[in-house]
């Protein structure tokens, strides 16, 4: 294994950053427990390596932020530096100044650029029950030409959906982290098409149909739900819901398909409603302890309460449940992984349209991957050789598990992504923070 030196590694203290997307939380909350529980797992599956091979590896420090694509490894560092490494040999393709602090968000890749977020701003606010909440935006988006590092352009706030037609959606925030305007720009020189001030909103998603962004719906505090045209960025329509609540954050707004879904807290408990995405009428609502609602196949998934619930998506009827599972991950249409306790780390491939499971059960942490279209893969204790993790993928067709070889064990906080032939993972050693690429044959 190559290890490349791109400076000393000190221990930095550092704000927390909580993503202001709840759903977002809960899953990484579940992936730390799923990574502590995977060190006591058992019965693990025989290791016969076939191609894991670990290749190169680079310091990080706390704060400094990565992402790849099918051949890069694209590093923000602390210094101001943004680095492109090859992703199979590690070699250094350029490394440029941003001219800007960088934090935590991560670099992605658009197309022909990367969008690196710049200038963090961490905001901390108290609730009225003494809770303290962090929520990080940036005040800065730089678009970098992704093969050379050639700087194409820059502008204020946060680029949040992903390019559809050549464009790119910008948001700006209040000293709250609340949106209070959203821009659409140009991708090839980040000029403005439409520029609008909205209400000042906690929440707000793009709406798709047929994979393309259509809309975009804002959701306030004081119980307003509108939807701007993606093209022009005029209103379409705007329905008001009960504004009583607890939080000072207390709606979230989610896609699902081609309806929205408003999860809010009451003055008791907390709500989760559905709207049609096109005439915002309500379709049905919750107050069951329901966690979040999203599209899972051609129907919506209830999660929370302990258990994963299928609904009709216009009535909310239940068509099948999966008791005892507290998370899933959509692998496409017609599959999901499902995922029990996250410390004994039980998972099951299913359908989501009938809800049920497939193949046997998969023991391990799930390695998520980067792109939906990868195979899904786990980690879980090796029976040999003793004290490393095994890699299993897992067939989304049948279900059929198959262990591709061995990697070193992780610590409770160590995080690992996948892309098509490689494994990517930040390690906690006695040295600091390492990212560890391993080619998976």
């Amino acid at each position: 294994m190559t290890i490349i030196d791109l400076g000393e590694v000190t221990e930095e203290a550092v704000a927390p950053s909580v993503p202001v997307n709840i759903p977002q939380l809960r899953r990484l909350a579940l992936a730390l427990l799923s990574v502590a529980g995977v060190l006591v797992l058992a019965g693990a599956a025989p290791a016969a390596s076939t191609g894991v091979r670990q290749l190169w590896s680079t310091p990080l420090r706390q704060g400094e932020s990565w992402s790849l694509s099918a051949d890069t490894v694209y590093l923000t560092r602390l210094d101001d530096k943004v680095s492109a490494y090859n992703l199979t040999t590690g070699e250094l393709r350029w490394s440029v100044p941003a001219g800007a602090e960088l934090g935590d968000p991560r670099p992605r890749l658009v197309g022909d650029l990367l969008l690196v977020p710049a200038d963090p701003v961490m905001i901390s606010q108290e609730e009225a029950d003494g809770s303290r909440y962090y929520y990080e935006t940036v005040r800065t988006t730089i678009a970098l030409d992704a093969a050379t590092g050639e700087e194409r352009w820059r502008v204020s706030g946060e680029a949040y959906a992903s390019g559809e037609s050549g464009t790119l959606l910008i948001s700006d925030h209040d000293e709250q982290a609340r949106t209070t305007r959203l821009r659409l720009i140009r991708l090839t020189d980040g000029g403005e098409v439409w520029n609008r001030p909205v209400p000042a909103a906690p929440s707000w998603t793009p709406i798709r149909n047929d994979g393309r962004i259509v809309a975009i719906a804002v959701a306030t505090e004081g119980g307003l739900l509108s939807v701007y045209d993606y093209a022009d960025g005029q209103l379409r329509r705007s329905t008001r819901f009960s504004s009583a609540t607890t939080s000072k954050r207390s709606v979230t707004l989610m896609p699902a398909g081609s309806y929205l879904v408003v999860m809010r807290d009451l003055p008791v408990g907390s709500e989760t409603a559905v709207y049609d995405a096109e005439d915002l009428r309500r379709l049905w609502y919750t107050t069951q302890s329901t966690a979040y609602v999203t599209a899972c196949g051609d129907g919506l998934c209830d999660i929370g309460g302990g258990a994963i619930v299928g609904r009709l998506p216009r009535t909310g009827k239940e068509v099948w449940t999966l008791a005892g599972m507290r998370d899933m991950t959509l692998l496409g249409h017609d599959r999901m992984i499902v995922t029990g306790d996250a410390v004994t780390g039980d998972n099951y491939l299913a359908d989501p349209v009938t809800g049920t499971t497939i193949g046997a059960p998969i023991v391990g942490r799930m390695v998520y991957p980067q792109d939906s279209g990868d195979m899904p893969m786990f980690l879980r204790p090796a029976v040999e050789p003793p004290g490393r993790l095994a890699l299993v993928a897992v067939n989304p067709a049948d279900g059929t598990q198959r262990t591709l070889g061995t990697v070193p064990p992780l610590a409770a906080e160590d995080v690992c992504i996948t892309t098509s032939g490689y494994l990517a993972c930040v390690r906690t050693g006695a040295q600091g923070m390492a990212l560890d690429i391993t080619a998976v044959g």
